[in-house]
């Protein structure tokens, strides 16, 4: 039995440890990452200080009694070097399981043997260094030198941008080394000096360890904090002040059949079936796009895919092997190329600028809607920042994704609705007084779906320890239990989301702008839940992805029904402009709501996982829906037979078959691409993380 004052000694050292592993990875991720959430770092520095305390435990239990008596402070050291290795190749095997999508229970396997070979051959390490003065040191100093070269080493040279074992990056590791080494040597010699003195020092030392572990944490997390944006000034009165404003909402992701509003038989949108009530809400409407770029791209100005230009750059994906993401993923450094909004579009917010409106937009959708893609055209005030963002995700990070909805309620990439009204908040304030128009786009419920506290369980079927995310390559179905996981998951973050709409119309309505604007609420297109064997979005040509919502409140709701019509996004743009009394634009091929009677198309240029055919259009003449493939296969739909989209018609139809796709070619062809005037937008560097964050680039 070992005496409780070695016990004692051990897990001291074992705090010790854990606070200093604690530190270097809380450091290192403030470093490479932006807002990174305060209780998210709490959480990993209280689980290190908590392991470390474990692990030195169990060392004092199963360390020879010569070493587990020893009181040198160095001793901690060595626990830090286990806990550092063990954690890194914890979280390398599940990362790498994950990637190459084996099952979950390999990568904590090949830790076990792992650890089944290294535990004892340490133990055999340290008694052989029993009988040195001080064997703890010279061990202890190659354990932390080992654990820096894996932490910090991996971090700096991916950071610089070279590979890891790269001559440069060896090179880089090595005089990291040597300075680390130096300064160990010199820590090694203030503290081991004589024994009475290094006793009255350990609980110190101790303390010192974690309170510098907080500090660090409290110092890097406020220097990781972000800057709030500057509001811009209010520009003199360019309009009278009484044209109506205008409020467009954007609500990424979101089915139109999971709102009440629409005859879900969840009371998931209160606030959005008032909006209809006091409104018209249109049945039957349509995004022109599967995934978030051309889909806002579109309403922004009116046009289907094919004119704006913002999506894949089809020429060169399509010059690739259409059976191999990885050729893709090669060709262009992990991704395809993304053509911006061109220059040569004219948006709704350069349009209502011209004509004296102050224009602002604050989008939660940091990845496609950020500057680089061009929908930031004129507005005064852009704001599209990311909630977090980070290169260096801590080696227990893994861990903490045993439990998925506390770990997504911490890290969740983009702002929640009530971070997005903050800032709208912010601005609005000051220029209520002039007309203005104003685009908020909310990121809930895209996935990870982990809504806020009371949302994430007002729905039943929420598993604790199922996962807030679907793979897009999942190809096996959902059990029961996921299918009411991801269900309850999804429509809380509806029902939270409609939650902070409300809270938005009841700042306009105290600022006394409300009645007096067109408000409209819409989504850039829907998600998949298993239909079709298919999930998420930006695949496939399918109702539960191209059906969206659409709910516009007039002036003084000077019109209210439900219109069951078939329509469009891209009928938003020249709505509004009507509505305000300015000139429509013959170039766009959106129409004025209520008076719609273009074709209904809807296209993507390319399939960016390569699932479901490659790319496709389609075209609506209900009850007939027609899909083209860009691999020559179709499909077509009896829609008022077959809502669902089961039951495939074109080997019984040929006729009809043709019959539309002459109709559909010739209308795309009568389509003119505006010129490309700017490069396509590689996916890379800040923003491959930001689309990475959001689930867009795995």
């Amino acid at each position: 039995m070992k005496p409780v004052e070695s016990l004692w000694a051990w897990a001291r050292r074992g705090l010790i440890a854990g606070a200093l592993f604690a530190l270097v990875e809380n450091l290192f991720t403030v470093l490479s990452g932006y807002n990174i959430p305060l209780d998210y770092l709490m959480t990993l520095l209280v689980a290190y200080l908590l392991v470390g305390f474990l692990v030195g435990v169990a060392a004092g239990l199963l360390l020879p009694s010569k070493l587990a008596r020893a009181q040198s402070f160095p001793l901690g050291l060595v626990l830090f070097g286990i806990v550092t290795a063990f954690f890194f190749f914890l979280g390398k095997t599940i990362e790498a399981g994950q990637h190459r999508l084996l099952p979950g229970f390999l990568g904590p396997a090949l830790l076990v043997i792992f650890l089944a070979i290294a535990a004892p051959t340490a133990l055999w390490m340290l008694r052989c260094l029993g009988p040195s003065p001080h064997p703890e040191v010279s061990f202890a100093v190659s354990l932390l030198l080992f654990d820096i070269f894996l932490v910090g080493g991996y971090y700096l040279t991916t950071e610089i941008g070279f590979p890891y074992f790269s001559s440069k990056s060896i090179a880089i590791n090595a005089a990291l080394t040597l300075a680390l080494a130096g300064m160990l040597f010199t820590t090694q010699r203030l503290f081991v000096r004589k024994k009475n003195s290094r006793e009255a020092k350990v609980g110190v030392v101790t303390l010192s360890a974690i309170a510098s572990a907080v500090f660090v944490t409290l110092a890097g997390w406020g220097g990781s904090l972000p800057e709030e944006p500057l509001i811009p000034e209010p520009p003199s009165a360019k309009l009278a002040s009484g044209k109506p404003n205008v409020v467009l909402i954007s609500i990424d992701a979101l089915r139109a059949d999971r709102l009440s509003a629409y005859g879900y038989e969840r009371e998931t949108t209160p606030v959005l079936d008032q909006l209809a009530a006091d409104g018209v809400l249109y049945l039957n409407a349509l995004s022109p796009s599967n995934w978030t770029l051309p889909g806002h791209a579109s309403m922004l100005t009116g046009t289907f895919p094919r004119r704006h230009g913002a999506h894949i750059f089809e020429a060169e994906v399509m010059s690739l092997a259409k059976d191999s993401f990885q050729a893709v993923a090669e060709a262009y450094g992990g991704g395809p190329s993304v053509m911006p909004l061109q220059p040569g579009n004219t948006t709704l917010a350069k349009a209502l600028s011209d004509a004296g409106y102050t224009t602002a937009a604050v989008v939660a959708n940091s990845a496609y809607l950020n500057h680089v893609f061009g929908l930031d055209q004129g507005f005064d005030f852009y704001d599209a920042r990311p909630r977090l963002l980070w290169s260096h995700k801590p080696v227990f990070d893994n861990a903490l994704r045993l439990f998925p909805y506390t770990y997504c309620s911490f890290v969740k990439p983009y702002r929640l609705a009530a971070d997005v009204n903050s800032t709208v908040f912010r601005w609005i304030e000051p220029n209520a007084q002039n007309p203005f128009f104003l685009f908020i786009n909310y990121m809930e419920p895209h996935s990870p779906y982990c809504a806020p506290s009371s949302y994430d369980t007002r729905f039943p079927g929420r598993e604790t320890f199922l996962d807030t995310d679907l793979p897009i390559t999942r190809a096996e179905s959902l059990s029961p239990e996921e299918s009411k996981h991801f269900r309850s998951l999804y429509d809380g973050e509806i029902s939270y989301v409609d939650y902070e709409i409300g809270v938005l119309f009841d700042r306009l309505k105290n600022l006394g702008v409300y009645d007096n604007s067109l408000i409209i609420v819409t989504a850039d297109h829907g998600e998949y839940f298993g239909e079709h064997g298919l999930w998420m979005h930006g695949v496939g040509a399918y109702e539960e992805v191209y059906r969206v919502p659409l709910i516009v409140k007039y002036p003084r709701s000077a019109e209210r029904k439900r219109e069951d019509g078939w329509v469009q996004t891209i009928d938003i743009f020249p709505t509004v402009l009507e509505v305000l009394g300015l000139p429509v634009p013959n170039n766009i091929q959106g129409q004025v709501l209520g008076r719609a009677n273009h074709p209904l198309l809807v296209e993507q240029y390319w399939d960016w996982q390569l699932l479901k055919h490659s790319g496709h259009q389609a075209l609506y003449e209900y009850p007939w829906k027609l899909v083209l493939y860009s691999d020559g296969a179709t499909e077509l739909f009896n829609m008022a037979d077959d809502p669902h989209e089961g039951n495939d018609l074109s080997s019984e139809r040929p006729d009809k078959v043709e019959e539309i796709r002459e109709r559909l070619e010739k209308y795309v062809t009568s389509i003119k691409p505006v010129p490309f005037e700017r490069d396509a937008v590689a996916i890379g560097d800040e923003t491959r993380r930001k689309l990475e964050a959001l689930g867009y680039v795995q």
